[in-house]
């Protein structure tokens, strides 16, 4: 293994650890070493958070410090990642993110590589059928951006930018037009911007900034941090995503 026991990532396993392993995947020979190589891609590829147990332990003693653990699932004879548990201050809040919210957490914290594929359907005003749309990663890079507001909570935005090839978008990859392109992009980014509120929301109910917006406060705007109530203030803060998505392989 290529982890120290203090730096080996920690994930949950949901369900019955004794059935779990008196199962058909339990007790197949190779199961440890399988689920050794598969937390170790969802770390390598940005799949979810990489905690380690150092990170678990250490997080208790920082107020500010919040964290996502992976959740995995069995599904037949393999885990799955099925989401992931919220933890503030190395104590679980109850709530938790699923799969999808788990990618756009990823997202968000660009942490995203270019190996995982992002797959899903977008549905548009005035018409019954969505569009299938699949891309990977090639750039992308996010911004906490701060709005201070007289005599109110400061707002707060997520700038997303995203340099993508799509691998599937409805219309045949290989002869996407310029115009159809620039339409999907503006689509693509609200869809993803939709998703990513909901996100958010779920981060504000459960008081865990895994975002790192109140350490952005108190390290670059500390007159805004001393006036605020971090735990009272953040779940009712107004934070925003705003997704900039670009198509590079298209035709000409």
């Amino acid at each position: 293994s290529p982890y120290t026991v203090i730096n080996s990532p920690v994930v949950i396993l949901d369900g019955n650890m004794s059935k779990i392993f008196k199962s058909k995947i339990g007790t197949n020979k190779k199961f440890t070493g399988d689920l050794n190589e598969f937390v170790t891609s969802l770390e390598k590829h940005g799949i979810a958070p990489n905690v380690s147990l150092m990170n678990l332990i250490l997080s208790r003693k920082d107020p500010l410090e919040c964290i996502a653990v992976p959740l995995l699932k069995q599904y037949n004879s393999s885990m799955v990642l099925g989401g992931a548990l919220l933890y503030r201050q190395g104590k679980y809040t109850g709530k938790e993110l699923d799969k999808d919210q788990v990618q756009m957490l990823m997202l968000m914290l660009e942490k995203i590589t270019g190996r995982q594929k992002i797959t899903g359907n977008l549905s548009r005003k005035g018409e019954d059928k969505n569009i299938d749309y699949g891309f990977s990663v090639k750039k992308i890079n996010s911004k906490i951006i701060t709005h201070p507001e007289s005599g109110e909570l400061p707002k707060v935005s997520i700038g997303v930018s995203m340099r993508i090839n799509v691998f599937k978008l409805d219309e045949s990859v290989q002869t996407l037009k310029p115009d159809y392109v620039n339409r999907m992009e503006k689509e693509l980014s609200k869809h993803l911007e939709e998703k990513a509120a909901a996100t958010i929301e779920t981060l504000q109910k459960a008081n865990c900034d895994i975002l790192g917006i109140g350490k952005e406060f108190k390290a670059y705007h500390p007159d805004i941090w001393k006036s605020l109530n971090w735990r009272k203030d953040f779940p009712e803060m107004s934070i925003e995503p705003n997704f900039d998505v670009q198509i590079l392989n298209t035709s000409e």
